[in-house]
């Protein structure tokens, strides 16, 4: 399928009646991720977002809870910071007793009535307070090493926030704002001036790809870093990064220098950095790095596999994230509901884990026949693909 009309979809369903289409879409302001779930597939965006069924709660842990309650800890613990004189250089001791200090309301809040009765939920509580020291850790040792510092945590951008939200233009001249939650802003000011960057936590192992930011499924990212841009005057796009929030060892390993190292290699940053030596080295000047994966051979030339922008292609990522948020806005105001889920190249895709499977009458045994198939993309063909579209 060409470049060109790889967004639509093969075949259409007839759109929403226009007063439907108004009742339900036409608000001016929503979130990223609403746009992400239209980008993967218009009509689990019309039964999520227009019909919103409700599924019945069950007493056990989600996936969900444990992000919520990772993100709530961690944005107590960066706030803890300024208030902690020698940060980042203090002992693991103290970096723990920081965490507890931060999670202790959480944990009492997620152990309280009958679900802190159960021995697994307990067991499972103590598994998040080692999930948190460690990233804590992890993050407080590779804040030794790096001139970026945390300026804000679970920043807020939207109407009525200290920070305005992303204004989109549609074609018809009428404007939707999109609104979200930026969990970290990191700055760095050098004689070159103020360099942000945005860090999103994940429990999963969630990375930036090429594909899907070409596609617009992968928006959340880079339409932070252009809210976190609006900040401050003048300041320049350092990176967009996604952090794990998990542990990938094991849990009776006890925290010797080669397991700090492995949860280091195992929790760096990922995601999309700023083509700068200068500004690299400032993120992280150790040898090795703790923060990031390698992006600087050995005599100082960038490395060929990482993921990196100059500030030219940077500001051209962040632009074409926000035109295929607007291309996603007018499609939902037009009422498309097409069941056109975006696949990979084996047609795998959001089916396979779609809530809403039966609603659809969708077989999940069988590739969806209206898939939009979507082509691997390396780094340097995105860039240039959206630089040409730019021209």
């Amino acid at each position: 399928m060409a470049l060109l009309s790889a967004f639509e979809p093969e075949t259409n369903a007839p759109p929403l009646p226009p007063e439907v289409t108004q009742a339900l879409f036409m608000e001016r302001t929503m979130s990223v991720s609403r746009l992400e779930s239209f980008a993967v597939c218009p009509y689990r965006h019309f039964v999520e977002q227009g019909l919103s069924p409700k599924p019945r709660k069950e007493w056990t842990l989600t996936p969900i809870d444990a992000g919520n309650f990772y993100h709530s800890a961690l944005e107590g613990f960066t706030r803890l910071l300024p208030t902690i004189p020698h940060w980042p250089k203090i002992d693991k001791k103290t970096c723990d007793a920081m965490v507890d200090q931060a999670a202790e309301p959480l944990f009492e809040q997620l152990l309280s009535g009958v679900m802190g009765d159960s021995a697994r939920m307990r067991a499972q509580g103590e598994k998040y307070r080692r999930v948190l020291k460690r990233v804590a850790w992890t993050f407080t040792r590779g804040a030794k090493q790096s001139a970026f510092s945390p300026q804000s945590a679970e920043v807020k951008f939207g109407y009525g926030e200290g920070t305005p939200p992303v204004a989109l233009t549609l074609k018809d001249g009428s404007t939707v704002y999109v609104r979200g939650i930026i969990d970290r802003i990191d700055r760095y000011e050098g004689d070159a001036g103020v360099y942000l960057r945005v860090v999103d936590y994940k429990s999963g192992t969630e990375k930036l790809d090429a594909a899907r930011i070409f596609w617009g499924t992968q928006l959340q990212l880079l339409l932070y870093l252009r809210a976190a841009l609006s900040q401050e005057e003048n300041a320049q796009p350092a990176g967009a990064f996604y952090m794990r929030v998990a542990d990938p060892l094991e849990a009776d390993r006890e925290d010797t220098a080669q397991v700090e190292d492995a949860l280091a290699r195992a929790l760096c940053l990922r995601g999309v950095a700023l083509k700068d030596a200068a500004i690299l080295r400032a993120m992280d000047d150790g040898s090795p790095p703790l923060t990031l994966p390698k992006v600087l051979t050995a005599s100082g030339d960038f490395d060929q596999r990482a993921m990196l922008a100059n500030l030219e292609d940077m500001k051209a990522l962040i632009g074409h994230a926000s035109q295929m948020a607007a291309q996603w806005a007018e499609k939902m105001r037009a009422g498309e509901i097409d069941a056109s889920p975006l696949c990979d190249q084996k047609l795998k895709g959001p089916c396979e884990y779609c809530d809403y499977a039966a609603i659809c009458r969708r077989d999940v045994s069988r590739a969806p026949e209206n898939a939009r198939r979507m082509q691997e993309m390396h780094f340097d063909a995105l860039l240039e693909e959206i630089n040409k579209r730019k021209a």
